[in-house]
């Protein structure tokens, strides 16, 4: 599968053909969204892959044909188990099939729903982002972290005595975290899959 996706001129004619649709506007009823969130999605070309996903399965075709024409077209939810990962959202019980060429086999893997602007322009609210789970051996990065039962994310530098946090927004300040504070590293964001708002 290429890892060039192209979703107005590759992706949205095969969602047509599948959907049997002429129109953009039927695309987007058929994904759960409005035509104007598609067109943002076409303009920054953002690959909806939560919702590509559900209309794979819905429709039993496989995710591989719609994100790039290879692969079955009927007959398969997706590729099979070797060439695929389940993914696990860190805050839910909600999962997401995607193939092991975003999700390698050697990585403890989930995703999350952002639910904050603090990472824009680079993360925006509503982005999928995948995690890697295992933060043993922390190092400097973009983390989803768990403080007093919310859940944030922003970049991460481990100094000797205290972790600082601070956000690609200039609107949020940065603060530190003690060693000794209640916290939870979720995972390192290792990639944006896509919008889902």
């Amino acid at each position: 599968m290429s890892t060039e996706l192209d979703l107005k001129n590759d992706i949205l004619p095969r969602l047509k053909d599948l959907l049997e649709v002429t129109k953009n506007t039927e695309v987007a009823k058929a994904l759960g969204t409005y035509p104007q969130t598609l067109n943002g999605w076409m303009d920054r070309n953002s690959v909806p892959y939560t919702q590509l996903y559900k209309l794979a399965k819905e429709k039993n075709v496989s995710l591989t044909w719609i994100l790039d024409g290879e692969g079955e077209l009927e007959g398969k939810s997706d590729c099979n188990d070797a060439e695929t990962a389940i993914v696990k959202a860190v805050d839910s019980q909600n999962s997401i099939k995607l193939s092991r060429e975003f999700v390698p086999a050697s990585k403890q893997s989930a995703y999350y729903v952002v639910q904050s602007d603090a990472m824009e322009p680079l993360i925006s609210s509503g982005d999928t982002v995948l995690l890697n789970t295992d933060t043993v051996n922390a190092g400097d990065g973009i983390y989803v972290l768990r403080m007093n039962d919310r859940i944030s994310i922003c970049r991460l530098q481990f100094l000797p005595r205290y972790i600082k946090a601070a956000t690609e927004n200039s609107s949020y300040q940065q603060f530190e975290i003690s060693y000794d504070d209640k916290y939870e590293l979720l995972g390192l964001v290792t990639g944006k899959i896509g919008k889902i708002n």
